[in-house]
C-alpha cells in the first residue's frame, strides 16, 4: 500500500494505461492516509492470513479449518473481512442481493452470508426473522404481557440487517416514508430503522426463496393488491 509495497509496484504494470496508472496511484494515496490515520491497536491489528477467499477454508461438517498460509503477516483485520466479502461476488445468489436498494459492494456480501446457500433452512421470513433477531419476542405470565427486543441471536447478523436498512431509506422511497412515519410519532431514529429491517427481511426472504432479483414496482403493486395503510400513504406522499 506504501511506496514499497510487499508484492511490488503494482502500478507499473504495463496492462495500465497512463490514466489508469494515475487513477491507482491517486487511489493508493487515499487508502493509505486513512490507514495511517486508523493506526495499528492490536485490537484491529495483528497477524492476518491475507488470503481468506472461501476455496481456502475447509468445511466437514460442523468444523472449519483454514489452509493456505503463504501469504499470512501482520496487517488489518478488516483485510481478512475484505476479501472474505468480495469472493462471493463469483457467487450464483450474488446478484439478488447486488440488486437490493443501498446493499452495494459493502451490504450485498453480508446480506449473502446470513441467508447462506440452505434455503430449507429458514420455512419462511418470519424464521429468518426471529434468528436476526429482528422480531420482539412477546413474554406472558398470569394476565400482563409485555414485548421486548430479542437478545439472543448473532449480534454481527443482526448488526448487517439493520445497517443495511438504514442504507437503504435514501435510495427507495417507499423506505423513506415508511421510516418518516414513525418518526413523526415521535419514535428514535433506530426504532424506526429496526422497523424497517423487520419489513426488509420479509421482502428479502421472499426475493431469495423464489431466486427472483428485488423490484420496486412489483413490492409497490403488491401493497396496492393488498389495501396496505403503506400504499395510501405513498400515494399521498408522491
Amino acid at each position: 500500500m506504501g511506496a514499497e509495497p510487499f508484492w511490488g509496484p503494482f502500478w507499473d504494470h504495463p496492462i495500465f494505461s497512463p490514466a489508469e496508472r494515475d487513477m491507482l496511484l491517486g487511489m493508493r494515496d487515499r487508502l493509505h492516509a486513512a490507514l495511517t490515520r486508523f493506526g495499528k491497536p492490536a485490537r484491529t491489528f495483528s497477524l492476518i492470513h491475507a488470503d481468506l477467499h472461501p476455496r481456502n477454508v475447509l468445511i466437514d461438517g460442523a468444523r472449519a479449518a483454514v489452509i493456505d498460509f503463504d501469504d499470512a503477516g501482520f496487517g488489518w483485520h478488516q483485510y481478512d473481512l475484505a476479501v472474505a466479502l468480495v469472493s462471493y461476488q463469483e457467487h450464483p445468489d450474488f446478484p439478488l442481493f447486488q440488486a437490493l436498494p443501498g446493499a452495494g459492494p459493502v451490504f450485498a456480501p453480508r446480506l449473502l452470508v446470513a441467508c447462506g446457500e440452505q434455503r430449507e433452512r429458514y420455512a419462511c421470513a418470519a424464521d429468518l426473522q426471529k434468528y436476526a433477531g429482528s422480531a420482539p419476542v412477546t413474554e406472558r405470565s398470569g394476565t400482563k404481557s409485555w414485548v421486548h427486543g430479542r437478545l439472543q441471536c448473532p449480534k454481527f447478523l443482526r448488526h448487517t440487517f439493520v445497517e443495511w436498512a438504514a442504507e437503504s431509506i435514501r435510495p427507495s422511497f417507499w423506505a423513506q416514508v415508511s421510516y418518516q412515519q414513525p418518526r413523526d410519532k415521535g419514535k428514535a431514529h433506530q426504532a424506526a430503522v429496526r422497523a424497517r429491517a423487520f419489513q426488509w427481511i420479509r421482502i428479502l426472504s421472499r426475493c431469495w426463496q423464489e431466486r427472483t432479483p428485488y423490484d420496486a414496482a412489483i413490492y409497490l403493486q403488491a401493497l396496492h393488491r393488498r389495501g396496505a395503510s403503506l400504499s395510501q400513504t405513498l400515494a399521498k406522499a408522491s
